[in-house]
């Protein structure tokens, strides 16, 4: 299937692991996964150039804005380890919602330029966890 809305090309191909961000989220309080969700939805709208009040907006929006965020919705389920209700309430929607979202993403994951912008926000939020944490340590 061929896409219907932008999808911005990476010449890279970044490999993540995501298994230690998940790890390491397990643990955490509410503010935390609120900041990760926001961290996604600020990297998602920059990659996808959308104004991250559209991502945020409570109605769907374009295509490509409910595209961008499933694929918000989709890498905080998979990289932080959310549950679906988890994701849900962080993105203002229900956990059906959320459900469908990354159904969707994961079938699309397939396709390589859908996959390429994937692993470049993966690999985004993986530093930003690995930068954050060191900053914590070197604050206590």
């Amino acid at each position: 299937m061929q896409c219907q809305y932008p999808i911005p090309h990476f010449s890279h191909s970044a490999v993540c692991d995501a298994g230690g961000l998940r790890a390491g989220v397990a643990g955490q309080d509410d503010l935390d996964r609120a900041a990760a969700c926001q961290f996604i939805e600020a990297t998602v709208a920059a990659v996808f150039h959308i104004p991250l009040g559209e991502l945020r907006a409570p109605t769907r929006g374009k295509a490509g804005v409910a595209f961008a965020r499933q694929v918000a919705m989709y890498t905080a389920h998979v990289a932080l380890g959310l549950s679906l209700t988890e994701v849900g309430r962080q993105f203002g929607r229900d956990r059906t919602t959320a459900a469908h979202a990354c159904r969707l993403i994961e079938d699309r994951r397939d396709e390589k330029r859908v996959d390429r912008v994937l692993t470049a926000i993966e690999t985004a939020l993986d530093r930003w966890h690995d930068e954050t944490v060191v900053q914590l340590a070197a604050w206590l």
